[in-house]
């Protein structure tokens, strides 16, 4: 009987390639974080798109990610709260693909996509700073969800160069 009930249940074929299950993995500690940062903004071959606060960004700076992104031949847009006293981390390369994020956006968002398969999402609790966690996902639901988030911001924010400009 068990057999007869087992073979009348419907089945649900899924074709593998149209449907890929991301992938999910929390980093802790800066080792961890660096790695797959490097990794990430290494290899990009298309875009990479960060958004982070002021804070953020001078943490990238210091740890080198900045020349990584600099270095990189993908197509690069960087979404920043910096203010000017900090505006020198992104001189040379960097310096016509650095957008200010507009004053209503929450400085607490920090990500980093690379070529619309991956992305990198820091956790922060405002209160420590110290403890950084990270979420790292080639989910196409989630990716596509921080790109749609960044392009708004992005449309929405100013580059640098013309607010300077502006003044």
């Amino acid at each position: 009987n068990i057999v007869e009930l087992w073979g009348a249940l419907p089945s649900f074929k899924v074709n593998e390639e149209e449907v890929k299950d991301g992938k999910f993995q929390m980093l802790q500690g800066i080792n961890q974080m660096n790695s797959k940062i490097k990794e990430m903004l290494t290899s990009s071959k298309e875009t990479i798109q960060v958004l982070a606060s002021e804070k953020d960004f001078m943490r990238f700076y210091h740890s080198g990610y900045l020349e990584w992104i600099a270095d990189s031949k993908a197509d690069v847009q960087l979404i920043s709260s910096s203010s000017d006293k900090t505006t020198y981390i992104f001189d040379g390369k960097l310096k016509d693909k650095v957008k200010r994020m507009p004053l209503k956006v929450k400085e607490d968002l920090c990500f980093i996509i690379k070529d619309d398969k991956e992305a990198i999402l820091f956790m922060k609790n405002s209160d420590d700073t110290t403890h950084l966690i990270a979420m790292w996902t080639d989910s196409y639901s989630m990716t596509y969800t921080l790109k749609l988030l960044f392009t708004y911001i992005w449309s929405n924010s100013k580059y640098l160069e013309n607010e300077q400009n502006d003044k």
